[in-house]
């Protein structure tokens, strides 16, 4: 069994300005090394005087155990220190019989530390302080090097050990595991690190994990593969890697050097922003508010509330730009992995004397080190104070839950002095209360960049006896299984001037309906009927999806769940070759990894429709993309998310309409919560 943590007493030898050191350590078979670095290169000066003085050590623990024991002896310190200051002179009569005392003092303290650990394998050791040749020979210089690079790592940052040997080796460091290990204990007993479990066991009696809080998704293994006992593990954030009872958690506290105390950083190059167009009069507006705020002492968060495609990033990039020049860090949080790539290539367009790093679950770019990071949001989990300024892109997205722990680990992951820019197009009801409250400062943006209003979407009602076109002053009834509705929508724009650039006749014929259904059951050597009853998609959907894909390129098509997806990826794939040649899909959903992929390919022309579940609802720019959004009335879909699919038609200026299509079987709060929304920025731009 993995025994191998510990505790460090150190009396303070009666000096005004030192202190007790109590300090876990993660190793203790390797404690004389870590001491004597610790003592020989990381301690000040004044606790380097404190010679002749007596420790005591107690190991065999695991990590969870000790660090509760340390918990434990810091309210024993007084008392502790008093055993442990009473050194006499080497030369004194009493020395022989105080050593003995003491000796005695600390045996049966670690008999009752053992009984209260609950770990009866606990031993204690007497420390004295070592002499040089007590020590077996190791390169000192190289141990010390080890130690300040891992300070360097972990500044910031919270990093388990294998986490830590990963980002020593992307540096070209030598894979020494013991070395690490050393520097790390030395600087735990130097003070400039905490070590925490992974998984604690809370004074209730519940565990908790360390990295994202989680109560509830806790599990206890029988048999733990790393020390071989019962370990308890935590789901939640596990997508990062194996989090349990017996893993330490390691951090070095960033300080209080923030830029906003320090001011201009020397030494450091000048960043220069070069944006290849000009801000709008709005985002200009929009832009010297955040600046101010960054500046500004008072308030410690801001929101952007800017309609979808409005250029929420160009207008936060100068106070990014400042905030870099003062010699601060930057940290560019967006919910997802799809979105993270396009904002940092973006960015890394924008500026210019910065190496800007990129840290997902799939990638990572010049990560380590970086000044300007962007991240998802679940790696904002391994920081902790680290940026001077944090920008959170998309705050209401899945799975950034409100109030939940990844929007925690975000503020977690500014200074304390630090600032918090929250972006969005649709802010949650807490937003909306601290805005009145007028407890968080604010800006709106109604226009987009190119001046044109969102798209407003056209509620297509469609039943399986009677199917209805439903839109404000848009009435009309079609009988099941006649007519085509994607007819119907053109004729309604063409009569209420809605048409856009890039909105083309479709030129179905009438009974393409029928057509589809004849010609898939030909083709796969079933009868209409069966083929029918084989999907959950009503013909009329499917004529809505077939239709876009062959005359409307591209095309963006969003269904609540990842059944969905698949089962019009069979169903499609099946019956385009003969009936719609010319069509051609892609398909993702937050199980697939070619997300990337199908964006690109449907931004090339290779596929003309993609079909997705919110994965691709924010952060994605397509040139004259239309959208249709099916079963827009499930439950999975908000107002928000679909505030967020429609923002994606319309976003550029060369193709700055598009068409907005919800498909429902009746129109629901959301739906129509989502519709005013739109309407509410369009009427202000109007203004």
């Amino acid at each position: 069994m993995l025994r191998h943590a510990g505790v460090y007493l150190r009396g303070s030898g009666g000096g005004r300005r030192a202190a007790p050191l109590l300090a876990l350590v993660s190793d203790t078979s390797l404690f004389e090394y870590s001491l004597d670095l610790c003592r020989a290169h990381l301690w000040p000066q004044h606790l380097k005087d404190c010679s002749g003085q007596t420790g005591i050590l107690l190991s065999g623990m695991r990590p969870a155990d000790s660090f509760r024991l340390r918990n434990v002896m810091r309210l024993l310190i007084p008392a502790l220190e008093l055993i442990l200051s009473a050194t006499p002179e080497p030369s004194s009569e009493h020395a022989a019989l105080l050593r003995l005392k003491k000796a005695a003092s600390l045996s049966a303290l670690g008999l009752f530390l053992r009984a209260f650990s609950f770990d009866r394998t606990a031993a204690v050791r007497l420390v004295e302080d070592l002499a040089p040749d007590a020590v077996p020979p190791r390169p000192a210089e190289t141990l010390a090097r080890r130690a300040h690079l891992v300070a360097d790592v972990l500044l910031g940052r919270v990093l388990t050990f294998s986490e830590l040997a990963t980002s020593l080796a992307s540096m070209g460091e030598i894979q020494d595991h013991d070395a690490t290990r050393i520097a790390v204990d030395s600087l735990s007993i130097a003070g400039r690190l905490e070590m925490v479990p992974g998984v604690l066991q809370t004074w209730t009696g519940r565990a908790r994990c360390s990295r994202c809080g989680s109560q509830s998704e806790i599990q206890y293994m029988a048999k733990c593969e790393i020390c071989k006992s019962r370990c308890a593990m935590c789901l939640c954030c596990s997508s990062l890697g194996l989090i349990s009872s017996c893993t330490w958690l390691l951090h070095v506290p960033a300080g209080d050097s923030s830029c906003f105390v320090a001011g201009q950083s020397s030494g450091l190059s000048s960043v220069t922003l070069n944006i290849p167009f000009q801000l709008t009069k709005a985002q200009r507006r929009a832009s010297k508010q955040v600046q101010e705020f960054v500046t500004d002492g008072r308030s410690r968060e801001f929101l952007i509330w800017a309609a979808c495609g409005s250029g929420k990033t160009e207008v936060v990039c100068g106070a990014i730009e400042s905030v870099l020049n003062r010699g601060g860090t930057v940290l560019y949080v967006v919910p997802r992995q799809s979105a993270a790539g396009d904002i940092h290539a973006r960015l890394d367009r924008f500026f210019r004397g910065v190496r800007i790093g990129l840290q997902s679950g799939k990638r990572r770019v010049a990560a380590q080190g970086s000044r300007f990071l962007v991240c998802t949001a679940h790696q904002t989990l391994r920081f902790r104070h680290a940026a001077d300024l944090v920008v959170f892109d998309e705050v209401d997205a899945y799975p950034c839950v409100p109030g939940g722990f990844l929007e925690n680990a975000v503020r977690r992951s500014a200074r304390r002095d630090g600032k918090i820019v929250y972006l969005t197009a649709t802010p949650d009801s807490a937003m909306f209360e601290r805005i009145r409250n007028r407890s968080l400062p604010f800006c709106l943006i109604s226009t987009r960049h190119h001046g044109r209003p969102v798209p407003v979407p056209i509620v297509l009602c469609v039943r399986t006896t009677e199917p209805r076109v439903r839109r404000r002053g848009f009435p009309g009834t079609l009988a099941a299984g006649q007519g085509c509705l994607l007819g119907e929508v053109n004729r309604h724009e063409a009569d209420s001037g809605l048409r856009g650039a890039n909105a083309a006749q479709t030129g179905l014929p009438k009974q393409c309906l029928r057509a589809l259904v004849e010609r898939a059951g030909s083709h796969s050597g079933r009868t209409a009927a069966h083929f029918e009853a084989s999907t959950t998609f009503h013909r009329h959907e499917l004529c809505l999806i077939c239709a876009a894909a062959v005359d409307r390129s591209p095309t963006l098509v969003f269904v609540p769940t990842i059944r969905l997806v698949e089962q019009a990826r069979s169903l499609l794939c099946e019956v385009s070759e003969d009936c719609w040649p010319a069509a051609r899909w892609g398909f993702c959903h937050s199980k697939t990894s070619d997300s990337e992929d199908v964006l690109r390919q449907l931004r090339e022309g290779s596929i003309t429709s993609a079909v997705t579940t919110t994965v691709l609802e924010r952060g994605v720019t397509i040139p004259g993309v239309d959208v249709i959004v099916l079963r827009a009335d499930s439950s999975v879909f908000d107002a928000r998310s679909l505030v967020q699919m429609a923002g994606r038609a319309g976003r550029t200026s060369e193709c700055p309409t598009g068409r907005v299509i919800f498909v429902v079987e009746r129109t629901n709060r959301e739906v129509e919560a989502a519709i005013k929304m739109i309407e509410f920025m369009n009427d202000r731009l109007v203004r």
